[in-house]
């Protein structure tokens, strides 16, 4: 099928991202593996399986995924301390590595913009430096026009600031906490 439609692993993605943003992680998760069933190094779908577990509750089984993608990227150091961060400190310690490593790379001169940040703060419980991280994405001219489905901002989306950012960055404005599943 895959030589057929080298395109059919996006519509799987796709298909995976849409039922994340409902918030149907196990219809998601069914579509991330569908297109891993065909392309197992299909890195976007290992980012969607890990973010699906993440949403589920299943922090284990996302820091595996996360781990795969960072294989698959070429940073077998970094899949190493993500495993190792988890062991020692679950799922907030992964992140809190992977927060002193953006910082690391942005001092080597990448370029990582401050959405990043704002998604680890988020995810780490720091409402206000996400807040201003998604400010300064904002300020930057960032791509962030996911803000008002992607569940990895429910932790700070009932916040007035996150709703009026949302609404400046041309977005129907959802004042709920989270959307709810159909």
């Amino acid at each position: 099928m895959l030589e057929l439609d080298p395109l059919i692993l996006i519509g799987f993605y796709v298909r995976g991202d849409h039922f994340m943003y409902l918030r149907q992680y196990d219809k998601a998760i069914a579509e991330y593996r569908t297109a891993l069933d065909l392309d197992h190094n299909f890195f976007l779908a290992h980012k969607g399986l890990a973010r699906a577990y993440k949403s589920k509750g299943m922090e284990e089984e996302s820091v595996s995924e996360w781990e795969q993608v960072e294989l698959l990227e070429g940073e077998s150091d970094q899949a190493e301390a993500t495993k190792i961060a988890y062991m020692h400190g679950g799922y907030k310690g992964v992140l809190k590595v992977w927060l002193k490593h953006v910082q690391h790379q942005r001092l080597a001169g990448a370029y990582i913009g401050p959405s990043e940040d704002a998604w680890l703060q988020a995810q780490l419980g720091n409402k206000e430096l996400a807040l201003q991280a998604l400010e300064k994405a904002f300020a930057e001219g960032e791509d962030i026009t996911f803000l008002n489905v992607e569940p990895e901002w429910d932790p700070v989306r009932s916040d007035p600031r996150f709703q009026d950012l949302v609404r400046r960055v041309g977005l129907p404005v959802n004042p709920g906490a989270v959307v709810v599943p159909h």
